[in-house]
């Protein structure tokens, strides 16, 4: 059955709980929705059958270890309610390595540009919130990415926390 789906990067246990912290303190204070840490890596309406989804995405990551990103900073866009206010990643080749081996083969459904990084709320809210928000985060350097997963996007696609988790790999160690 074909439906809407992102590919997206997975924390390690401990850096999800740390990130889902974040992202739950955030949702309450400022009535955004709450959704599960992650680093998309393909996504942006990409609709197509999910066994094929999970065989395309195994494929992608059979001889990938855990590895460490590293923050660059805490940022945010002034329109992109998908960047509200989010953790820029440093360039690290195997995020690289993972995005072309998901891009060859997702090509035929749907090109995407990458753009590593991690969001912390999905809200519209004003620039200066946005700066006021970056001003009092106080977040770690560094995360374990250790699994990959395939999220459903339906439903309310404006409405994170309806996002759900369908397919998880990890990552070989």
């Amino acid at each position: 059955m074909k439906r809407l789906v992102s590919i997206w990067l997975l924390f390690s246990e401990s850096d999800s709980v740390y990130l889902g912290t974040i992202i739950k303190k955030l949702a309450k204070e400022y009535d955004a929705p709450e959704f599960y840490p992650h680093l998309t890596i393909y996504g942006g309406g990409l609709v197509m059958d999910v066994k094929e989804a999970e065989k395309i995405t195994t494929e992608a990551v059979k001889d990938i270890d855990p590895f460490t990103i590293e923050m660059k900073k805490i940022n945010f866009t002034a329109n992109n309610i998908w960047k509200t206010v989010f953790i820029e990643v440093q360039k690290h080749p195997m995020l690289d390595i993972i995005y072309e081996n998901l891009r060859r083969r997702l090509l035929v459904y749907k090109d995407y540009e990458f753009l590593p990084h991690t969001s912390l709320i999905y809200k519209n809210i004003s620039e200066e919130t946005k700066i006021e928000i970056i001003r009092n985060l106080t977040i770690k350097k560094t995360f374990l990415i250790d699994a990959i997963g395939i999220a459903s996007t339906e439903g309310n696609r404006n409405n994170a926390s309806s996002w759900k988790l369908l397919f998880k790999k990890n990552f070989k160690r």
